[in-house]
């Protein structure tokens, strides 16, 4: 039966962007540096749409309205800084649906006119006589006077009430209209006594024609063009966009699709695609925020001033770190089955180790990988799924039963008739969290990774002959030979509905069943009836087995062979048991390789050899001392010696001393009794000479007088002065000798002095002679101590010295051991990093550590064994699988009964069971999840996540507990439709971080800055650096020169040459058509035009040359960064061989829609170019990166050299890309004929 889509008031996407430029203030530049003509949208929206089922009729909850023309309206009336400016739209569009359905409920009469066209016929005539403006009043009623007055346009009629209300402001407009038709039952009580508005009154049947294709009264009836009409035009008003976007065409899909089979069964169907899904999962989010937002998203919104830089590990600095980061200890059991000569190379294996690393002590948060271009995204994440296959099968083989597996009570429920039993088992939460999910923000991202693990190209050739995992299934969901079903494209209804007719019920299309039966391959069985099959039949009663039904197998083809249960435990048990063993040898070398070549074991040798030099320093040291006391010792011998003999010569002048003084005293004693001798005689002599002379008194003298004589008076008298003159002369001489000794005395108290002083000093010096006699005993026996000090130091430091030989020695010596034992170990191993510190970085990048193909195969055949496991756990539960997934089904065909959000999570994670990785695109998970809550999935793969606005991720982000975004922030931004300066508006609006700008980051730009693991490259717009996550370093996509561009100019030589090299165009003519730009100088060019003769005509010849060396265009890809190249370049290719419409519009694109796909040859066309737009695409190094990148074997530019040479980037393609000359290119540019 007929469905039909319709989309009213169609507008051309330019208008909305032309209306949101004018809001902004006068002389904005809403682009700064971006060319106008890049900026120019194109395509189409519609104002809103419905399904309407094969009689007209609207098919229930399908009607949508456009809430980018809402906001659009919104900018206008009230303007971002109004608070709750975008507020009502939930309300408007419930009403707008309760208002379609009171119009279907309602018969109109809009005039014969109405059913048979838009002539002049159609407006309303006078046959409808008194009733001829009741249409109005019930349009006017239902909708509003917007409506009415298009409905009159359409009949010709004059517009009258179509501007009514127009006037009043918006906010209050769509509020009033949404306010008046909310159900009675939601009214507020607003003191109205009608209660809110009614539903008409029905127009007699017989006052005029009803409209086309009204109901019979048993449901609502067929809309017709008016309605539509009115419709669109009521909703384009309420909006407040009639002016701008001028939505006024109509468009119609039909489709066919199954009728039900059930004639009672309510018509239902998804509702056009015609809003972004992010914003309402935004708002659930962000409802959330209270319960907390999981431990990736609380991540990946990380305050930017938050961010620890100071523990940051630059992989391109501390090389040891990335060493440490491959030890087998940390490496997966499980690994993809590629070629096991063809390992991760280094970089990839340390982002998988760290991506499950870093989960120690959580299960959640997130991990960001730099992939440029060519890199190995894909091959990566191929590793992390088997990883995460082998971890839950791990989970599985402790379960003695499968059965195990399902814990608690089921849930149980009716589908949506209510007629048959639903249910839901629940698994053991330890089985859960290895859920895969891959996100884009294209489907092309998403759809390749999973299009490339299920083909048995992704398998290497020693595998490619197993059993296989569902590959029939997984052929028929890919439309290609599959080996196994370990990833499926979801996300957008189509998609869901083609994997649920393939995968659970194996619908196939006509043509790919007839092909089927051609290739003579059974009938494609759905995983339904492999599960059916499963199934063991009952045992009745009796206890004998019913037989099975002859029709059990069917005619869709043979049963799957049920695994057993017991040998897929065995088999997975003893392929985890191998690659243990191997992982211990490993293990067990690693740690010698860390005591031979880590920095610790060099830094034990520099300190034993530093502890040599240190002891052979005391050595030194001490027999300095030594030499010094022995020298020591002997001046303190010498110098004893010396006051010894001091001593001896002070004490033996000391007696001599004392006698001399002892005769000075004596002599000073005599001298003294000399003169005191002498002194008496004077002083006697003196008193004689003094006497008077001597009268005898007396008698006897008086007679004596007178009896002497005169001569014996005279003779007395003479003899009395001979006598005087005798004392006189005895005077003198006594005066003089007393005199003489007095001088003797003084001269021998002189001398006694002079004795005494040398008597002391004589003393002193002799007490000074013992003392320093003593001191220099002392010395002596202090010296003779110290020498002894020294003799035993010298003797202890040679001990010491030699001892630290011995140890540096022995160290060296086992270090040489361990050195030679890991060479005759990497004999066998050359995955062995022996020496790996001293290679240059660029080897060990292409390097693979421990990744020998031994273990390499090992760890693949374990995955192969997890998935035995994981499908004969599935045929040992087929029963509870099958309840689980056929909720699920229902779910996503929109067909299930009530259904607990629990249980959604439950039926979930039954089908990551079978399919490990299923994709979708971040428009789609908040429809495709809109039941799962936060952390609901194990891991979310973020692809291409540098094109994915930040906003974007956020819903995937919050249901995901463990996140890996892989990007590359160096190609092209996101595409934003809305202009910069529009978008920094509404940023100051909410008074959000500038850093935030959508069009100015991105996701993995987001991510990239908690990464604890990356490198600094240099900003593109600037001097500064910028932090990129663990980055995949060696290329293996292009040929020189494009990797020696892609690497200068925006990985600062980051990446690593790998390209294996193959001929061009073929192994017989290889070498020629080498890379060349085409100069195409002019000056007569005119300045503004991009595109010239030359061009034109260097274009055609490149293309001649190849398609006469047989380079066909599916090895093509033209390319130029604007939007009138382009089209020139169409204009070439169309009239040429194999350029058909398909091919040129995929492979004649603008470098932006070029970004992701790849071609041996690329052609870049430059031509001419506008000043302003030359410089707006030299920028920064995205739009050259990702146009360079693009070309695996050749690249030929077209385009002025001289004006493109001396921009930044581009100069580098010059430099590395040779002009092409005629004569001295001839050999291998072969023209005609050669």
């Amino acid at each position: 039966m007929w469905r039909h889509e319709i989309y009213c008031g169609v507008f051309d996407l330019e208008l909305l962007r032309q209306a949101m430029i004018s809001v902004l203030p006068a002389g904005t530049d809403p682009d700064p540096g971006v060319p106008q003509s890049e900026l120019k949208l194109s395509g189409q929206s519609a104002m809103f749409a419905l399904v309407l089922d094969d009689e007209g009729r609207p098919v229930e909850d399908t009607s949508v309205i456009s809430s980018c023309a809402w906001a659009t309206g919104r900018l206008f009336d009230p303007g971002p800084s109004a608070p709750g400016w975008l507020d009502g739209f939930e309300e408007l569009d419930d009403a707008f649906g309760a208002a379609i359905d009171e119009l279907t409920a309602t018969t109109i009469l809009y005039g014969s006119a109405a059913r048979s066209g838009t002539t002049d016929e159609q407006r309303p005539g006078p046959e409808a006589g008194a009733d001829s403006g009741s249409w109005q009043r019930l349009v006017g009623e239902i909708l509003g006077g917007a409506a009415v007055g298009a409905v009159e346009a359409l009949f010709g009629g004059v517009v009258g009430a179509a501007l009514q209300g127009a006037t009043e402001p918006l906010v209050r407009r769509a509020a009033d209209w949404a306010a008046a038709r909310r159900p009675a039952g939601n009214q507020e009580d607003n003191g109205d006594p009608a209660g809110g508005s009614s539903v008409p009154e029905q127009v007699p049947g017989n006052s005029a024609a009803p409209s086309e294709g009204y109901g019979d009264g048993s449901g609502p009836r067929a809309l017709g063009l008016a309605d539509l009409v009115a419709l669109t035009a009521q909703i384009a008003d309420l909006c407040g966009v009639r002016d701008q976007l001028r939505p006024e065409v109509i468009r119609v899909r039909s489709t066919l699709v199954y009728r039900p089979k059930d004639p009672q069964t309510k018509a239902a169907a998804a509702a056009p695609f015609l809003n972004s899904l992010l914003p309402p999962d935004l708002a659930r989010v962000a409802g959330a925020v209270g319960k907390g937002i999981g431990p990736a998203l609380e991540a990946y919104l990380t305050e930017h001033d938050a961010v620890s830089v100071r523990t940051r590990t630059d992989v391109r600095r501390k090389r040891g770190a990335v060493l440490a980061g491959v030890d087998p200890e940390l490496v997966p059991s499980g690994r993809w089955p590629s070629p096991a000569q063809y390992p991760l190379a280094l970089s990839q294996q340390f982002a998988v180790d760290r991506m499950l690393a870093d989960r120690a002590g959580t299960e959640g948060g997130m991990f960001s990988v730099n992939g440029p271009p060519g890199t190995g995204k894909t091959t990566m994440l191929r590793d992390l799924v088997a990883a995460l296959v082998v971890e839950r099968a791990a989970v599985l083989a402790t379960f003695d039963r499968p059965g195990q597996a399902f814990t608690g009570p089921a849930w149980r429920g009716k589908d949506r008739q209510g007629k048959h039993a639903r249910f839901v088992a629940r698994l053991d939460p330890r089985l859960t969290g290895f859920e895969i999910v891959v996100a884009s923000s294209n489907n092309g991202a998403v759809e390749n990774i999973t299009a490339e693990l299920p083909g048995i190209d992704a398998l290497g050739e020693h595998w490619r002959d197993g059993p296989g995992h569902f590959s029939d299934l997984a052929s028929a969901l890919l439309g290609g030979r599959a080996w196994g079903l370990v990833a499926a494209v979801l996300g957008n209804k189509t998609n869901r509905k083609e994997f649920s007719d393939r995968f659970w019920w194996g619908r196939l299309p006509e043509k790919e069943a007839e092909a089927r039966s051609v290739a003579g391959q059974p009938p494609l069985r759905g995983m339904q009836a492999v599960l059916t099959d499963w199934i063991p039949p009952r045992t009745p009663p009796g206890g004998r087995r019913a037989p099975a039904p002859a029709d059990r197998t069917g005619p869709a083809g043979p049963t799957e062979p049920i695994p057993s249960w017991g040998a897929a435990v065995a088999a997975f048990r003893a392929a985890q048991a191998e690659v243990e063993r191997l992982r211990t040898e490993r293990a067990r070398l690693a740690s010698a390789l860390a005591a031979v070549e880590s920095p610790s074991a060099g830094q034990r040798i520099a300190d034993l050899e530093a502890a040599v030099r240190r002891a052979d320093q005391e050595v030194t040291a001490a027999t300095t001392a030594f030499e010094q006391a022995i020298t020591a010792a002997d001046g303190a011998r010498s110098a004893a010696a010396g006051a010894e003999a001091l001593h001896r010569a002070a004490t033996a002048h000391v007696p001599r001393a004392r006698q001399e003084l002892a005769a000075a005293r004596a002599d000073l004693s005599a001298a003294r009794e000399l003169a005191t001798h002498h002194r008496d005689y004077v002083t006697a002599l003196t008193a004689r000479q003094d006497a008077p002379p001597v009268v005898e008194r007396g008698l006897r003298g008086g007679l004596r007088r007178l009896l002497q004589s005169s001569a014996d008076r005279q003779a007395a008298q003479w003899q009395q002065e001979r006598t005087q003159a005798e004392i006189a002369q005895l005077l003198v001489q006594q005066r003089t000798a007393l005199d003489d000794s007095v001088a003797e005395v003084s001269s021998a108290v002189r001398a006694e002095a002079l004795a005494e002083d040398r008597n002391a000093q004589a003393v002193t010096a002799a007490d000074e002679a013992a003392a320093g006699l003593t001191a220099a005993r002392a010395r002596q026996e202090a010296t003779r101590a110290r020498q002894a000090a020294a003799d035993t130091a010298v003797r202890r430091a040679r001990r010491a010295a030699e001892t630290a030989r011995h140890d540096v020695r022995a160290a060296i010596a086992e270090l040489d051991g361990q050195h030679q034992a890991l060479q005759q170990a990497a004999r066998p191993l050359p995955s062995l990093p022996l020496g790996w510190q001293h290679l240059d970085e660029a080897v060990q990048e292409l390097g693979s550590p421990w990744s020998d193909e031994t273990w390499s195969t090992a760890r693949s055949d374990l995955f192969l064994r997890a998935l035995d496991l994981h499908r004969a756990f599935v045929a040992g539960t087929a029963k509870k699988v099958r309840g689980n997934l056929q909720v699920l089904v229902e779910l996503m065909a929109g067909t299930n009964g009530p259904l607990p959000d629990e249980e959604v999570e439950h039926a979930w994670q039954t089908l990551f069971l079978l399919v490990p990785v299923v994709s979708t695109t971040f428009s789609s998970v908040g429809s495709m999840f809109a039941r799962l809550g936060r952390e609901s999935i194990g891991w979310l793969l973020v692809d291409e996540a540098g094109q994915a606005t930040p906003q974007a991720a956020v819903g995937a982000l919050w249901r995901a507990r463990r996140a890996v975004l892989v990007g590359d922030p160096l190609q092209l931004e996101p595409v934003v439709t809305m202009p910069a300066a529009l978008q920094r508006r509404l940023l100051r609006a909410y008074g959000v971080d500038a850093r935030w700008l959508p069009s100015a980051t991105s996701a993995q730009a987001v991510a990239d800055r908690t990464n604890r693991y990356g490198t600094y490259l240099p900003a593109p717009d600037g001097d500064e650096q910028v932090w990129v996550g663990s980055p995949l370093r060696v290329h293996r996509r292009c040929e020189d020169p494009m990797f020696t561009v892609s690497n200068t100019v925006a990985y600062d030589g980051l990446m690593v040459y790998g390209t294996a090299s193959q001929a061009f165009p073929d192994g017989e003519r290889d070498g020629l058509l080498p890379s060349r730009w085409l100069n195409t100088d002019d000056p007569t060019r005119p300045a503004d035009a991009p595109w010239g003769e030359r061009d034109r005509r260097a274009f055609e010849f490149v293309l001649d040359l190849l398609d006469r060396h047989s380079v066909g265009v599916e090895r093509i890809r033209v390319i130029a960064p604007f939007r009138a190249l382009v089209a020139e370049c169409k204009k070439v290719c169309r009239g040429r061989a194999g350029w058909t419409a398909d091919l040129l519009e995929e492979r004649c694109a603008t470098v932006h829609r070029a970004q992701g796909k790849e071609a041996d040859v690329v052609i870049l066309v430059l031509g001419g170019g506008r000043p302003g737009a030359r410089e707006w695409a030299a920028g920064t190094p995205h739009l050259l990166n990702v146009a360079a990148s693009r070309a695996k074997r050749r690249l030929y530019v077209v385009g002025e050299r001289s004006l493109w040479a001396t921009l930044p980037h581009f100069d580098v393609l010059a430099a590395e890309l040779a002009e092409f000359d005629h004569l001295r290119d001839r050999a291998t540019w072969p023209p005609d004929g050669e």
